[in-house]
């Protein structure tokens, strides 16, 4: 929707503001829907030639596949593409013959050493190198499950958490608020320009206001007593700080609930940072 549309361009441009700071950036993206966030980290990561990791998280699978197909059409990496839901075998991320296939003992897509066209409506779509560098890793996510937000492979290690369309109720925003504090750097492993957190939601939706306030409230709560617990056993705590707020315009031609006339939709984004004290 609108407002994933606007969290990409939001997290392109910042991936290019860190260009010579970060090197091989990490991103986190919660409720990621189809990955067009994701997609648009991912795409920015190939292009500056740096690197760097993008982990796609949702609690559907069949969401999480068509991130993976994605990716795979684009020439990342891909780890963890989701082979089956309600035991129903998912098909491989293989659409086009030849070009990106999954081993049957792997969870893993390789690209292939000589790219192959793609064409997809008569569109050639295929990349000029393989974009193998950049890996794009899906997890299975419920962010009410404290044992996978606070997961060992993915806490504390990310320089940016997207979440974008996720405050549906307030319950949302505060577990939402938690896994993004939990999978954020924190310490003198945050990046000089500050890991942050890219919160991105529709604005004229009714209620939406409140919510987005409940998530700010939360994620300060939260974040402090991560601090507390960090400089109790002597480590170092870069606090988040809502570092800027603004509103955007998408124009799309299909209807959305929360659009203007003339296809036009308002996305609220933040962007929270962490900085020294």
């Amino acid at each position: 929707g609108p407002a994933a549309i606007a969290a990409a361009a939001a997290c392109a441009d910042r991936l290019e503001c860190w260009n010579g700071q970060v090197t091989s950036p990490r991103v986190c993206e919660l409720g990621c829907g189809l990955g067009i966030p994701s997609l648009a980290a991912a795409s920015a990561l190939s292009s500056s030639r740096r690197g760097g990791t993008v982990l796609a998280c949702d609690w559907e699978p069949r969401a999480l596949w068509c991130v993976a197909q994605s990716a795979a059409i684009a020439r990342h990496h891909v780890v963890n593409a989701p082979r089956e839901v309600d035991d129903c075998k998912l098909p491989e991320v293989n659409w086009v013959d030849d070009v990106f296939v999954a081993k049957e003992e792997e969870t893993s897509i390789a690209c292939p050493e000589q790219p192959q066209d793609i064409v997809a409506g008569g569109v050639d779509t295929a990349p000029t190198s393989s974009n193998a560098e950049v890996e794009v890793q899906l997890e299975a996510l419920n962010w009410f499950d404290d044992d996978a937000v606070n997961a060992k492979h993915a806490k504390h290690s990310f320089d940016m958490v997207v979440a974008t369309d996720v405050l549906y109720q307030p319950a949302f925003a505060d577990a939402v608020s938690r896994c993004c504090v939990a999978r954020l750097r924190h310490g003198s492993d945050a990046c000089a320009e500050g890991a942050g957190v890219l919160l991105a939601d529709a604005t004229r939706r009714r209620g939406k206001e409140g919510i987005r306030d409940t998530f700010h409230d939360r994620l300060m709560a939260h974040d402090e007593q991560q601090a507390a617990e960090a400089e109790a056993s002597g480590g170092e705590y870069r606090r988040l700080h809502l570092i800027s707020e603004w509103t955007t315009s998408v124009t799309m031609d299909a209807p959305f609930a929360d659009s203007n006339d003339g296809g036009v939709h308002d996305v609220t984004l933040r962007w929270y940072a962490r900085r020294r004290q």
